[in-house]
């Protein structure tokens, strides 16, 4: 992805626009608009590290290449920093207790699910919206 279409697929997914976005992440819009016009080609380390410090859900690398993923993997957390194979093995875990980091577990991995089903929809439209203004 260029700079631009990587600062439109942020505004996009925050649902805001380039002067508010400029603000919360604390650069003037000039800036901002710069980098969607072509005028600046890249973005800057300064500025990802901005962009990551307000939206932690962005890729550091993404923002300064474009390449890879847009967003960080969240990290599933299990109780007592146990995996559900060790809670298994572990004899004072009850039956009920295994059920319940199954349960959990199984919840968080639907709701990632979700959310990347809805990062990919989003995506989709982003790049028919890119590539309908192409043809015109």
């Amino acid at each position: 992805m260029t700079p631009k279409e990587v600062i439109e697929l942020i505004i996009f997914e925050q649902n805001t626009n380039a002067n508010k976005l400029s603000k919360k992440i604390g650069i003037s819009s000039t800036n901002l608009y710069d980098i969607m016009s072509g005028k600046i080609k890249y973005i800057s380390n300064d500025l990802a590290d901005k962009i990551v410090k307000v939206y932690e859900q962005y890729s550091k690398s993404w923002l300064l290449t474009g390449d890879g993923d847009a967003h960080v993997t969240p990290a599933v957390h299990v109780e007592n920093e146990k995996s559900p194979t060790d809670a298994i093995h572990d004899d004072a875990k009850s039956i009920a207790d295994i059920k319940q980091i199954v349960l959990t577990l199984t919840a968080e991995i639907s709701a990632q699910r979700e959310t990347y089903s809805k990062q990919i929809s989003d995506l989709i439209g982003i790049i028919d919206k890119h590539l309908t203004s192409n043809k015109q």
